[in-house]
């Protein structure tokens, strides 16, 4: 089970429980009763005897504080903790109706969205009690949570998710050549993340087996579109050496106790061409 990319900071709660072996089909906002940034609210669950999946702030920064396959300690209710994901969003009113950030409603409908691909939730469903799958804490457990305004934004929520279902998403395969969508748009010449670095060319194809220039340095994609990290790549010329940045490395180069020198093409030197010193045909520098 995997957690979602649009995770920008991780820490881990020590507090949570096994799901079970329950399947993930409910998601529950609650509001942070806080302004709180991601880097706050993962502090608070690393003392208090609580904790949740995910947090957003008001910069929709998204913070991962229990892994998807645990159950977080959220909703004061053990088959809910189960069998929901748990998200916190935090508050720029603090009383009255505990306004929620507009950032961090519309990165919540992102992540929701999100969870429920992974996951296999077709569809959120809010009725304004536990029948539905797209849950408030108050349904729970006596508590104000998730506050007047953020539980009259929940019919919203709703609806932006399921849209976002019914949209293109993720890689898609078309013509025997791979695509990115986001919300139904095909993205290009962009990079994406997805576990690992990929590129997409103009027409919005990932691009493999081919060096591209971005922003004045050269990075690679190997043949199954990934980039190339922290590694050697042979090419018709000799090797090249790409930093764990992906950025292909100029000059000296430390690589497992042994000193290599790359030109300005970044082509790995060998026999001692063009600077000062003596390499063995492999490109080690040799100390006499």
């Amino acid at each position: 089970m995997s957690n979602s990319s649009l995770v920008t900071y991780t820490k881990l709660s020590p507090h949570y429980d096994s799901r079970e072996g329950t399947p993930i089909t409910d998601i529950t906002i609650h509001h942070m009763a806080g302004n709180l940034t991601v880097y706050e609210c993962g502090e608070v669950f690393q003392t208090r005897e609580a904790s949740a999946n995910y947090g957003i702030d008001g910069e929709g920064r998204v913070g991962l504080y229990v892994d998807e396959k645990y159950a977080s300690w959220a909703n004061a209710n053990a088959a809910s903790n189960r069998r929901s994901i748990t998200i916190e969003l935090a508050n720029d009113e603090i009383g009255g109706q505990w306004h929620v950030y507009d950032k961090a409603i519309e990165k919540c409908i992102e992540l929701c969205a999100d969870i429920c691909r992974r996951n296999g939730i077709k569809k959120l469903y809010y009725t304004g009690d536990t029948s539905g799958n797209l849950t408030r804490h108050n349904m729970f457990y006596a508590t104000a949570c998730p506050g007047p305004y953020l539980q009259s934004k929940f019919p919203y929520i709703e609806s932006e998710v399921n849209k976002r279902l019914t949209m293109k998403n993720g890689w898609i395969k078309e013509g025997g050549e791979w695509y990115f969508y986001k919300n139904g748009k095909k993205l290009k010449s962009q990079w994406v993340h997805d576990s690992k670095w990929y590129w997409l060319g103009k027409d919005g194809k990932m691009v493999k087996s081919n060096l591209i220039t971005y922003k004045g340095d050269k990075y690679y994609l190997k043949s199954d579109g990934v980039m190339a990290s922290n590694e050697w790549i042979k090419f018709e010329n000799g090797w090249r050496f790409f930093n764990k940045n992906g950025k292909m490395r100029i000059g000296w180069l430390k690589w497992k106790s042994n000193f290599y020198y790359l030109d300005s093409k970044g082509y790995m030197v060998t026999g001692g061409r063009n600077v000062p010193c003596t390499f063995d045909s492999d490109g080690k520098l040799v100390i006499k």
